[in-house]
């Protein structure tokens, strides 16, 4: 007689479980799949916003909502790259409600035009700005001078 078989032939308790088991793990794995490539879709979107975002002048009206999309986004990606897309939907979460701030807090005629007072158009007043005729990098290192900078010079 054959393991998991009954006498009539039909399989019995353990061959049931094991099939059973078998399908579980089809239905994840395709699930997976199929929920990575909608994710992937989701931050291949989500770029396009920040990108239009940053576009319209997110860096000077909503810099905080234009810094975490774009980080989170990345991340995002990165975790979907390494096979992670549980990672990667806890990043879309912070990265989306971000992008669509940066965007409705970026009207392009209101971020985007130069000032009278800021010859280089990077936020910070000529009398304040150390480099009046270069924009600022913006980077989290000495933002305030108004002069490009590399904080990571080896």
């Amino acid at each position: 007689m054959t393991r998991g078989l009954r006498a009539s032939g039909l399989p019995g308790r353990a061959g049931f479980a094991t099939r059973r088991h078998a399908l579980l793990m089809l239905l994840i794995t395709m699930f997976g799949c199929s929920h990575a490539a909608s994710l992937r879709g989701r931050t291949d979107a989500l770029t396009t916003v920040i990108a239009k975002a940053e576009e319209n002048g997110a860096l000077r009206c909503a810099p905080r909502e234009l810094a975490l999309a774009k980080a989170h986004a990345a991340f995002a990606s990165m975790e979907l790259d390494k096979g992670e897309p549980g990672e990667a939907e806890n990043h879309l979460a912070i990265a989306e409600p971000n992008a669509h701030a940066a965007m409705a807090g970026s009207q392009q005629d209101r971020c985007t035009e130069h000032r009278a007072d800021d010859e280089d158009g990077d936020g910070i007043a000529d009398r304040l700005d150390k480099c009046p005729d270069v924009r600022e990098s913006y980077n989290g290192f000495e933002d305030q001078d108004g002069c490009p900078d590399d904080p990571d010079t080896d």
